[in-house]
């Protein structure tokens, strides 16, 4: 774990700046000293090097004359990652407050007692050997992509778009032997990629009904399920979904995913369709694939969802996997959005995120604004029927400067990001789905000097050469503002 950079204080302060030292358990002093936050505050800066405490809440100020800090004006500073634990300067009865509490801590939240229960932490060290690479010099990316159209070839370019600028990336939809010579090109571009089979526990999500493809290796079609004689199928009706009442199909599928793992160019498994109860046949077989795998094998899976508070948004699964994805993470539910406000699942989402890097795993944050799906050959979105030709690369340029705040809020050592609107690889589309040609991801990043704090409906969080502002819109708009070094 990357200990925080010391900052170099000011000495003495300057009039426009508050420094606030914590001591070992709640505020040492202020700087300067007053009542009152002053008439002019440019800078708001709280050292947590001294702090040993854990949640609670601190007065700042006894009364709130002159409060309107600007929330990328406020820096936290060397408080520990070890510590877990989330900030809020809030106006609390005439005074200024700094709320700390633990990420495990959701009871601020609609649906709170959904999240309840721990889940243990991931060793660190050895027991993370096997995770990706992973670097605070620049934003640390990971990638999907798929092929349609009938092709199965990734071109030597594409290859090297993935290998050179991503640290690690799901693929399987096409057949075994595809996926490993893919891999197989990836790492000779780039030794040290982690290429991970895609691998869905709902049914074989690259055949769709009707097609020639041939199923993976010792599939047998009656472990498809049927109701009342009839095929059961996604919400699509594309595709048939396997029946996990059947012991043989789950150690099939359990055995195919273990023995692609055996291959030298294959470093992992991500599990995608996980969203069930636990210990119903689907989500004990889930478990035994972790549990199967070898130590050395990453465990991914598109585990963590805010909307399942009703099973504690899936954390009970951070108990055998090394991390998750987050998909949907702007996704509420009916009360949830109506009565706390769209911007409420995400402060969820991150949270969840935030709590999972705390204990040593491994987050795929996904800064798609939606997902484009296919119709033939061309992919467009659902909702507004655009884009695979109507997206301009300025325009997702301006798409993902609120997503690229949210990953630099959460952001941890073994934390990714991708940026993307459709999965869909090819040459001719690459600002659509490998989008590390867009200058932040050229930029220098460095350490946070802190944990993010929040204020109202407004993150904010410093690095080396960075400050960002998230600020999460009841009306489901949010909106980032990223000052990057001018060097």
């Amino acid at each position: 774990t990357s200990a925080p950079v010391t900052p170099q204080t000011p000495a003495p302060f300057p009039a426009s700046t508050t420094y606030v030292t914590m001591g070992e358990a709640g505020v040492a002093d202020v700087v300067p000293a007053r009542a009152c936050p002053g008439a002019v505050t440019n800078e708001l800066v709280i050292d947590g090097n001294g702090y040993q405490g854990g949640q609670g809440t601190f007065t700042l100020f006894e009364c709130t004359t002159g409060v309107g800090f600007d929330v990328m004006k406020i820096s936290l500073v060397n408080f520990k990652k070890d510590d877990g634990l989330w900030f809020e300067i809030k106006e609390n009865m005439g005074n200024v407050d700094l709320m700390i509490k633990s990420l495990a801590n959701y009871s601020e939240y609609l649906f709170d007692n959904g999240y309840e229960g721990e889940y243990n932490f991931q060793d660190i060290g050895a027991s993370q050997d096997h995770f990706p690479g992973f670097s605070w010099d620049h934003v640390s990316k990971w990638v999907s992509y798929r092929l349609k159209g009938g092709k199965q070839i990734l071109s030597d370019k594409m290859i090297n778009w993935i290998a050179d600028n991503n640290y690690i990336s799901w693929y399987g939809l096409l057949s075994d032997s595809n996926l490993i010579d893919t891999a197989k090109k990836i790492r000779e571009r780039n030794p040290d990629y982690k290429q991970i089979l895609y691998w869905n526990s709902a049914g074989l999500w690259w055949r769709l009904i009707g097609t020639i493809h041939d199923p993976y290796p010792g599939f047998e079609p009656r472990w498809y399920k049927k109701i009342n004689g009839v095929y059961a199928t996604d919400k699509s009706g594309n595709r048939r979904l396997y029946d996990h009442s059947d012991p043989d199909f789950r150690q099939w599928w359990i055995a195919h995913a273990v023995r692609m793992n055996k291959n030298p160019e294959i470093s992992g498994i991500f599990t995608d369709a996980t969203r069930v109860d636990d210990g119903t046949d689907h989500s004990n077989m889930i478990k035994e694939l972790q549990e199967t795998l070898p130590d050395d094998a990453i465990k991914l899976g598109n585990f963590l969802r805010q909307t399942d508070s009703y099973r504690n948004g899936n954390r009970f699964r951070m108990n055998y996997t090394d991390g998750s994805y987050l998909e949907n993470a702007h996704h509420g539910k009916p009360g949830q959005t109506d009565d706390y406000g769209k911007g409420q699942p995400l402060m969820v989402s991150m949270q969840l995120a935030r709590e999972a890097l705390w204990k040593g795993r491994i987050i795929f944050w996904n800064g798609a604004p939606f997902n484009c799906v296919t119709f033939g050959v061309k992919p467009i979105n659902r909702i507004t029927g655009r884009c695979e030709s109507d997206f301009s690369e300025q325009e997702l340029h301006d798409l993902m400067q609120p997503m690229l705040a949210e990953y630099l809020i959460v952001a941890e050592e073994f934390a990714y990001f991708n940026f993307m609107v459709t999965t869909i690889a090819r040459e001719d589309n690459r600002h659509l789905w490998e989008t590390s040609q867009m200058p932040e991801f050229q930029k220098p990043l460095g350490r946070p000097l802190g944990p993010p704090v929040k204020v109202g409906n407004k993150f904010s969080r410093h690095f080396e050469h960075v400050k960002v502002t998230l600020t999460v819109g009841d009306d489901g708009v949010n909106q980032g503002t990223i000052e990057w070094d001018s060097a």
